[in-house]
């Protein structure tokens, strides 16, 4: 009755094999973040531990939030859009946090395929920085609700910026 769903790689959806895979920011890895080679890397290895695509989806940074407010009856539709837009603040101050442990989690990871697969990082070409997305998608009707930085400090996403470039690099 209670059987384990059989979780697919982070990649599978793109429904390309091995030998179509290229380096960090291709298909194979939507959110050019690292994240999805190294979980498909260590699925080969550990084909039921499930850890690194938990680690992979808690520090993916590069996707909406999922934002849950509750609505009050007796609350305006105003105030909603200001509680909505509080949560959403707090949700990515959090999310601009996930840098760090992302460059923790991907370090020397580049070439996480290893020596006989295509891809290894050349130096002289640009590396891949994932976005860092500042929306959420609210609840009911799926809706993406973007930020609104005008109450914001205007220097509020330079350090995630910075530390999403490093996090790239290693």
């Amino acid at each position: 009755k209670n059987q384990a769903k059989k979780k697919e790689p982070l990649s599978s959806s793109t429904g390309l094999g091995s030998t179509q895979r290229a380096s960090i920011g291709s298909v194979s890895d939507p959110d050019q973040d690292g994240l999805g080679l190294l979980a498909d890397s260590t699925a080969m290895l550990y084909p039921n531990d499930t850890r690194i695509q938990e680690l992979a989806r808690l520090l993916r940074s590069s996707r909406p939030s999922y934002l849950r407010v509750p609505r009050a009856v007796e609350v305006s539709d105003h105030d909603y859009e200001r509680l909505k837009q509080e949560k959403l603040l707090l949700l990515c101050r959090r999310k601009m946090a996930l840098q760090i442990g992302r460059g923790m989690a991907t370090l020397c990871t580049l070439n996480s395929a290893g020596p006989m697969h295509s891809s290894s990082a050349v130096p002289a070409e640009p590396v891949q920085l994932p976005k860092l997305s500042l929306a959420g998608r609210v609840a009911p009707s799926n809706a993406t609700l973007a930020l609104d930085t005008s109450t914001c400090p205007s220097d509020m996403s330079v350090w995630p910026e910075f530390h999403n470039g490093v996090a790239a690099g290693l």
